[in-house]
C-alpha cells in the first residue's frame, strides 16, 4: 500500500513539473509568439450567411479593452462550396473584410474550417448537405447535442468522408481556394478541421491511418499555393475530454498542433471543486505530443459557463498551467451568454466574470525560447523567464495598464543595471524590453506601484 502511494505521488509530481515544448510560432524577427485570443464565434453557425454578428468595433474591443492578439475565425465548407464546384465569393468577401479589420488592429487570424456533427442536416454545421452520405440511416436529434455523434447516420457520414476520395477532393479543393484567396493576406494560418470525429473507426486506428493521410493530402495541396502561412491541425475529438492522441507526426514545416480541452463535468455545468489533476494531466499530454511531433502547440478551445460553481478557480487553474508552459490559447467564445452559455458578455454587451481571469499581463513576443511565466492575480505580479536566442527586436508584454495597474507599474530585469532598458507604449498598452544579448537567461518582473 505504501509503495502504491509513493508511485502515485511520483506520477503527480512528474505531471506538475513537465517541461514545455521548445517549439514556437515565430515572427519575422525570430521572436517567439504567444497568442491569447477568442473564437469568433458560436453564433456564426446559426446565422443565415454563416457570419457572426461582430462589427469592427467589437474586434477593436478585443484588442484595446482586453489585450487579445488573436482571433480564431470560424469558416464553413457549406458556406464556401454550397453546390459542388461552385464557390461563394460573397462569403469569402465577408471573411476577407474581417481579416482586414484584424490586420488593421494588429490581431493575428487563424481561419478555422469548423464542423460539429458533420453538417447542418444533423443539426450541426460544416459540410454542405450535398456532401452528406449517410447511407439512408434515420436521424432524430436528441439532447445534449454532442451525444448525436454516436447516431448511425452521423457515424456513417464521417466514415464515408474519410474513405471516399471524391468527398475529400471537394474539401481539399475548397481549402486550396481559400488559401489562394488569403495567401497574400497578413493572417497567421489555416486550421484544417475542427474536432475531427472518427466515425465507425477506433480512435487510435483512425488517427494513425485515416487522419494522418487526410492531413498530409490537404497540407500538400495548400502548400502548392501558399508555402508561407502556418497550418494548424487537431487530434481526434475525444482528446478534448482528456484522452490521449495517437496521431503520428506530420512531415511538414510551419505546422502547429491545436488541440482542445473541456473538462467533461465542467463542460456540462457541474461544479468545479478545485482539483486540477485532469487539467494538468491532459495539458501535459498535449505538450508531450507536440514535443514528440517537434511542432509548436496552442489550445484552440477551452471554456466554462459564467454561472458554473467554481468558475474562477477553474479558469485560474487552467490558465496558470498554460502560462507555465507558455502555451497560446483562444477561448470559446466571443458571444452573448444568452446565445452561448460560454459567452463572455451579457445581452447589453457588458463584461461577464470570465474576463476578470482571461485578461491579464502576458508576453506577446519574446526574444528567446524556453519561456515560462506566471501571473499572480492577487498581487498583480507578472514573472517571465526565458533564454535569449538570435532574435532581433525587443520582448513585448501586454500590461493592461488602465485595468490592472491604474496606479502605475514597475519593470525589473535580472540583467545587470545599464545593460538592458525598457519603454512603455501607451497607444498599444505594451512594454518593450531590450535585454542583454550576452546573457543566457533573463528574468523579468512587472508589478503594481500600489
Amino acid at each position: 500500500m505504501k509503495t502504491k502511494f509513493i508511485l502515485i505521488l511520483i506520477f503527480i509530481l512528474f505531471i506538475n513539473s513537465a517541461s514545455a515544448s521548445n517549439n514556437w510560432i515565430t515572427d519575422e524577427s525570430n521572436r517567439s509568439i504567444i497568442l491569447h485570443g477568442l473564437n469568433i464565434s458560436n453564433m456564426a453557425k446559426y446565422s443565415d450567411n454563416q457570419i457572426s454578428w461582430q462589427t469592427y468595433d467589437d474586434y477593436k474591443r478585443m484588442k484595446d479593452d482586453w489585450g487579445f492578439n488573436c482571433v480564431r475565425l470560424l469558416i464553413f465548407w457549406s458556406a464556401i462550396e454550397p453546390e459542388p464546384g461552385i464557390y461563394n465569393q460573397t462569403y469569402l468577401d465577408l471573411i476577407e473584410e474581417r481579416v482586414n479589420w484584424s490586420n488593421n488592429l494588429g490581431l493575428n487570424v487563424i481561419l478555422d474550417m469548423h464542423q460539429d456533427l458533420y453538417s447542418q442536416k444533423f443539426g450541426g454545421d460544416g459540410a454542405p448537405n450535398w456532401a452528406v452520405q449517410d447511407d439512408g440511416f434515420s436521424y432524430k436529434m436528441v439532447e445534449p447535442w454532442w451525444i448525436n455523434y454516436i447516431q448511425p447516420a452521423v457515424r456513417r457520414a464521417f466514415k464515408n468522408f474519410w474513405t471516399k476520395d471524391e468527398l475529400q477532393d471537394h474539401f481539399i479543393n475548397t481549402w486550396t481556394r481559400v488559401a489562394e484567396r488569403f495567401k497574400d493576406k497578413s493572417i497567421l494560418g489555416y486550421e484544417i478541421l475542427n474536432e475531427p470525429y472518427f466515425g465507425t473507426y477506433l480512435p487510435a486506428t483512425f488517427e494513425k491511418i485515416h487522419l494522418k493521410k487526410f492531413y498530409n493530402k490537404i497540407i500538400a495541396s495548400i502548400r502548392t499555393v501558399d508555402p508561407d502561412h502556418y497550418i494548424f491541425y487537431e487530434p481526434q475529438i475525444m482528446t478534448s475530454a482528456g484522452f490521449r492522441s495517437y496521431l503520428p507526426a506530420l512531415n511538414y514545416e510551419k505546422v502547429v498542433y491545436a488541440p482542445h480541452f473541456y473538462q467533461p463535468t465542467v463542460h456540462q455545468g457541474l461544479p468545479y471543486l478545485g482539483f486540477p489533476y485532469l487539467i494538468k494531466k491532459t495539458l501535459s499530454m498535449r505538450d508531450t505530443e507536440a514535443e514528440n511531433a517537434n511542432v509548436p502547440w496552442m489550445l484552440g478551445e477551452f471554456g466554462v459557463m459564467n454561472q458554473t460553481y467554481g468558475m474562477s478557480a477553474y479558469l485560474t487553474d487552467i490558465l496558470s498551467i498554460l502560462n507555465n508552459k507558455s502555451a497560446s490559447w483562444t477561448y470559446w467564445s466571443y458571444d452573448y451568454a444568452a446565445q452561448d452559455g460560454f459567452g463572455i458578455i451579457d445581452e447589453n454587451g457588458n463584461e461577464l466574470n470570465q474576463l476578470k481571469y482571461l485578461v491579464y499581463p502576458y508576453p506577446q513576443k519574446v526574444s528567446g525560447t524556453s519561456i515560462t511565466f506566471d501571473y499572480d492575480y492577487k498581487n498583480k505580479i507578472l514573472n517571465l523567464e526565458f533564454k535569449g536566442n538570435n532574435a532581433t527586436g525587443p520582448t513585448e508584454i501586454y500590461v493592461g495598464q488602465s485595468r490592472i495597474y491604474p496606479e502605475g507599474f514597475s519593470v525589473t530585469c535580472s540583467d545587470p543595471q545599464g545593460s538592458w532598458h525598457w519603454e512603455y507604449n501607451s497607444d498599444f498598452d505594451i512594454v518593450k524590453i531590450w535585454t542583454n544579448n550576452s546573457l543566457e537567461v533573463h528574468h523579468v518582473m512587472i508589478k503594481s506601484n500600489e
